[in-house]
């Protein structure tokens, strides 16, 4: 392979992608040209959005903010019709477990774990959720909400960051990746997960009453709510 990477025939370029170099051997690194791809700004991931999908600017926005600057995933959430529908679901579950009792906490924990046996995916993809959204919580908390990648769920991000403390929100942060660590690497679901929701600091109650005051809710996740 290395002499491969040192000699490759003519017509041949290899192309490697990874998150870090670190992660590769040295021998390897030291024989690639290294590119860094950052992510793209949203002033001009926007517009290329609006230009080529046919997009109206506020789409535009949350797209480009979603997609954390990657021009690939704002494509596919814009090209799937059930995302925003279930990325709302999720966030609603999210706040269901801040919010919530420790009943309403194990239940989310046990549902999740079942799920994690049939599409590991799905669960990993719950927990960036969880992840963004401590991360949208942070920004508001610091005066920051233009950056959030729900800005249609300002109020109440503004609400949970005002009924939490940063270092509380910090930690929440850590668990969501700490969590996620376990899971790969073959820690017990359930235990992990009913670890994970305890870690959650707990917010206002109030706060599911702006949820259900909105029109945001969808009708799959009504009954849930309700339930909370």
């Amino acid at each position: 392979l290395l002499r491969t990477l040192e000699e490759p025939p003519d017509q041949v370029v290899f192309i490697l992608l990874a998150t870090s170099s670190g992660l590769l051997p040295d021998t390897i690194v030291s024989r690639c040209q290294m590119i860094e791809l950052r992510p793209v700004p949203s002033e001009l991931l926007e517009p290329a959005l609006i230009e080529r999908y046919k997009l109206s600017l506020e789409e535009a926005v949350v797209l480009a903010r979603r997609a954390h600057g990657i021009p690939g995933l704002a494509i596919a959430m814009n090209s799937d019709q059930t995302y925003a529908d279930r990325r709302s679901q999720a966030l609603f579950r999210i706040v269901g477990v801040i919010t919530g009792g420790l009943e309403a906490r194990f239940r989310y924990a046990r549902d999740l774990a079942a799920q994690f046996w049939r599409d590991r995916a799905a669960v990993y993809d719950e927990l960036e959720q969880w992840s963004d959204w401590w991360r949208d919580v942070l920004l508001t908390y610091n005066g920051l909400s233009h950056a959030t990648t729900n800005p249609e769920w300002a109020g109440v991000l503004e609400s949970v960051a005002e009924s939490l403390g940063q270092d509380g929100l910090i930690q929440a942060a850590g668990s969501v990746a700490s969590t996620r660590k376990a899971l790969m690497a073959n820690a017990s679901p359930r235990l992990a997960l009913e670890v994970f929701v305890l870690d959650m600091p707990r917010a206002s109650s109030s706060i599911m009453g702006l949820i259900s005051a909105t029109d945001q809710i969808p009708s799959t996740a009504e009954a849930w709510v309700k339930e909370v």
